[in-house]
């Protein structure tokens, strides 16, 4: 009995070397995440000091240099705010100026940046004043991109489809309506 008694104990003490080390781990886990929040606390505490604190001048005298550094660092966030709100702008300018319209006298794609249609020379201010101006009530429309459609057209001015198919679809759409 002597050797199972041994291994027993071996093992009881394994395990509770075990049991120790992941107690362990676990509690410099926890203590690490106190520390973190506590870091957290602080700097927020810290910020909201700074905001009392930086307009009296006697409470200032001997943290100096920290003030001037937060105000350097202040600026430069300033800056680099700036200079973001620029590129956005610039970005949203770029993606205003890439928009491609359909001509609604030809069909031809009009960038917004051009002045006129290339194809039929109608201005940029009509082309958008097509896909501005509301539809009405007993506008004819295509039936594959919703463009407006003028008495008599025999093709879609925006996507090109046939008058003739148009309504054919909206033929074949009736009927099924009225089937059910």
């Amino acid at each position: 009995m002597g050797f199972l008694d041994t291994v027993t104990s071996a093992f009881n003490k394994g395990t509770a070397s075990a049991k120790r080390t992941g107690r362990l781990a676990q509690l410099r886990l926890q203590a690490n995440e106190l520390l973190r929040q506590r870091r957290d606390l602080t700097a927020q505490l810290g910020a909201s000091l700074y905001e009392t604190v930086k307009e009296m001048p006697e409470l200032r005298e001997s943290r100096e240099p920290l003030f001037a550094s937060i105000e350097d660092v202040d600026q430069k966030r300033a800056k680099i705010d700036e200079e973001i709100a620029e590129i956005e702008a610039e970005i949203e300018a770029q993606r205003a100026s890439s928009m491609m319209f359909k001509c609604p006298s030809c069909g031809a794609d009009v960038s917004s940046t051009d002045m006129f249609c290339s194809t039929c020379g109608i201005s940029i201010e009509e082309v958008k004043a097509a896909y501005a101006a509301p539809e009405p009530a007993d506008a004819l429309t295509c039936s594959v991109c919703g463009a407006t459609l003028s008495e008599g057209d025999r093709f879609c001015m925006v996507c090109g489809a046939k008058q003739e198919l148009i309504e054919e679809v909206e033929q074949a759409a009736e009927a099924v309506a009225s089937e059910e």
